[in-house]
């Protein structure tokens, strides 16, 4: 099996994922079975969560993307309403307030069973970073519990 690389993971152009493993097809070039993809969205989400990211409506529209939620019931995780998360969704670049970034980081480090402590949630920078690697090969929950 052979290894890939990509570059601006599901629109978040920033994330570089490596290591993914894949099938090469002569006619289709790369396929990754729908079990890897969705190891790798965790291992995504889980090293946002874990690294300074801040959190825009890019990286809300990609959680609420990997939970398979619409966004009733991605906004019922925040005692929101639909059009909030609508409102943030749709202000890609446009970073949410710290008080509001606190609450989704750990909501989704709750949603997708991280054992993040709350010090690491409030670390991040004021803009996205140029570059986040996320190895495929590194267990990124492993690495949640251990801090």
């Amino acid at each position: 099996m052979a290894k890939r690389d990509y570059k601006g993971f599901m629109n978040l152009d920033y994330v570089h994922v490596k290591n993914v493993p894949a099938k090469v097809d002569k006619e289709f070039g790369y396929l990754i079975s729908a079990q890897v993809m969705k190891q790798v969205e965790c291992k995504v989400a889980a090293a946002i969560l874990l690294h300074p990211v801040p959190i825009s409506g890019r990286e809300v529209e990609f959680f609420r993307t990997i939970l398979g939620l619409p966004q009733r019931e991605f906004a019922s995780l925040f005692k929101l309403s639909q059009v909030a998360i609508l409102k943030w969704e749709r202000e890609k670049s446009k970073r949410l307030s710290l008080a509001n970034e606190i609450a989704f980081r750990a909501i989704m480090a709750n949603e997708l069973g991280l054992g993040v402590r709350s010090s690491q949630l409030v670390q991040s920078l004021e803009k996205s970073p140029k570059r986040l690697d996320v190895d495929f090969e590194i267990n990124y929950e492993d690495l949640a519990d251990a801090a």
